[in-house]
């Protein structure tokens, strides 16, 4: 869920009006530094209240509804209902577009991020035996997660396109890499069962003290569903928003066809 932060200031302008993008300072293409401050007044402005007229909900929570993650590409875990936040107090302490490159990227920070949520999960791994002490999960349950001190740098593939006489930035979407971290985590975990059984309690304290080894197996899993949740976003944005409200260089040069 790291990546989610920046990107997502995005939805926030997805259907904005002239109004409000006019009032964005306009940025050179390769100041990193004006282009960052861009989003950050994004996130302040509209991050914890959305623009209902508009309908643009907030980014801060986000409300999650039947999301599906894929573990060890063998386990299929479905959030039903829950929310993320933390996201308004993220910081982009790098941004930087490289057009002759094809790619933006940025380093992330965040003091912490926190889902809640209703889920359930099937799948066979020989991976989970030692954890769970079976290799075949069913269940179901509710839980809280919560990551302090979320440290992430991605790259994304960018191009310019041009519609209609204007141009705008297009982003490759399915493709994104990166690289986080995570200095500490929280769990509660309620009603959660294997078959019939609750392990919720077992399953605790044995998280409060092996997340980190989890998380080299489990967690790139959620930060992939993560940057793709975040990224559908953030195209939005770019796909409908000419350059010409937040960019002040021409583009054309680089058009790509």
């Amino acid at each position: 869920m790291i990546a989610l932060s920046f990107l997502l200031l995005s939805c926030s302008l997805v259907y904005s009006d002239a109004s409000y993008v006019d009032t964005l300072t306009k940025c050179h293409i390769n100041d990193g530094k004006c282009i960052t401050k861009i989003f950050l007044k994004v996130l302040n402005d509209v991050g914890s209240t959305g623009i209902p007229e508009l309908n643009v909900g907030p980014i801060d929570p986000l409300e999650l509804t039947n999301v599906t993650l894929n573990v060890l590409d063998s386990i299929k875990l479905i959030i039903t209902s829950g929310s993320i936040k933390g996201f308004t107090k993220c910081n982009v302490k790098r941004l930087s577009v490289d057009l002759d490159k094809q790619e933006g990227s940025q380093d992330l920070a965040c003091e912490a991020l926190e889902l809640n949520g209703e889920f359930y999960f099937e799948g066979f791994n020989p991976q989970l035996q030692k954890f769970f002490g079976t290799d075949s999960l069913s269940g179901h349950g509710k839980a809280m997660i919560k990551f302090e001190q979320v440290a992430m740098t991605l790259s994304i593939p960018v191009t310019v396109i041009e519609k209609d006489g204007d141009t705008y930035i297009n982003i490759f979407h399915n493709t994104i890499n990166y690289t986080y971290s995570v200095e500490k985590a929280e769990f509660d975990i309620q009603e959660l069962f294997i078959g019939e059984t609750d392990v919720s309690q077992i399953l605790l304290e044995f998280l409060k003290t092996s997340w980190k080894s989890l998380n080299q197996i489990f967690g790139t899993s959620f930060v992939d569903k993560a940057a793709e949740l975040v990224l559908e976003y953030s195209k939005e944005f770019f796909d409908r928003v000419p350059t010409k409200f937040y960019i002040l260089d021409d583009l054309t040069p680089y058009v790509r066809h």
